[in-house]
């Protein structure tokens, strides 16, 4: 007997996008299946159905895993109206075949690493708020890291009415002489621009942050710009969060 699943999740395993963003590309009305238009999300498929996506056939593709040390000021998103940099302008030839997308975003001022994959399911289980999937950043701000300060962010902060935590902090610089710090963090939550706004809310200034890890896969080794392929034990590390 032939496999049924759900739409979403068929465009997800075909490398199309995110099970949340094949949810929209449905309702939109952009996704056919044999043909006749589908917006209902609890539409069944099996791997029998052709599926088109803005009357394009969508065909299985070999699923695909890679880490980008992603540069500052280059958006995290597959194109951009007013053609800045994308961190597609990145992809190699074969990564463009693969459809491979960002799991989550890193914001356009921030660096570091950022998982990419036409794996849907994974993607959405990495970026589902409701799993604690552990992001390490790196920051240096201006102004003086004070004891009451990371009191006040290891409670937690409020971000418009959700308190939101850090993990931890460590490895704290103090240079009292140029009036900066640098630490740390790690957080399990999935809020957007998490970090930045913490840290905006207790009034510093931040010079710059750089993700070190994302899913406990690092970019050690790994220049800014530069992308490689995951190893078969940190694949295997991310299925089984």
């Amino acid at each position: 007997m032939m496999e049924e699943m759900r739409l979403q999740r068929a465009l997800a395993l075909r490398g199309v996008a995110s099970r949340r963003k094949a949810e929209e590309l449905i309702l939109a009305g952009r996704v056919k299946v044999n043909d006749e238009v589908v917006t209902t999300l609890g539409t069944k498929v099996t791997n029998k159905d052709e599926i088109k996506v803005d009357n394009k056939v969508v065909s299985k593709v070999l699923k695909a895993y890679y880490l980008l040390n992603k540069p500052v000021n280059y958006l995290t998103t597959m194109s951009d109206p007013f053609q800045r940099k994308t961190i597609v302008d990145l992809y190699s030839p074969q990564m463009l075949a693969e459809r491979v997308f960002p799991v989550g975003r890193l914001d356009y001022e921030t660096s570091g690493a950022l998982l990419l994959t036409n794996d849907g399911d994974l993607a959405y289980k990495l970026t589902n708020a409701a799993n604690s999937i552990p992001k390490v950043y790196q920051v240096r701000v201006f102004g003086i890291l004070t004891q009451d300060m990371i009191t006040k962010l290891l409670k937690g902060i409020n971000l418009d009415g959700i308190l939101a935590k850090l993990k931890g902090i460590s490895d704290i610089q103090i240079e009292k002489k140029i009036n900066q710090s640098s630490f740390v963090i790690t957080i399990e939550e999935a809020k957007n621009r998490q970090v930045r706004r913490m840290l905006e809310a207790i009034d510093l200034k931040i010079k710059w942050i750089k993700r070190l890890s994302f899913a406990n896969i690092d970019i050690s080794g790994l220049n800014e710009g530069e992308i490689r392929p995951l190893k078969p034990h940190e694949i295997k590390k991310l299925h089984v969060l």
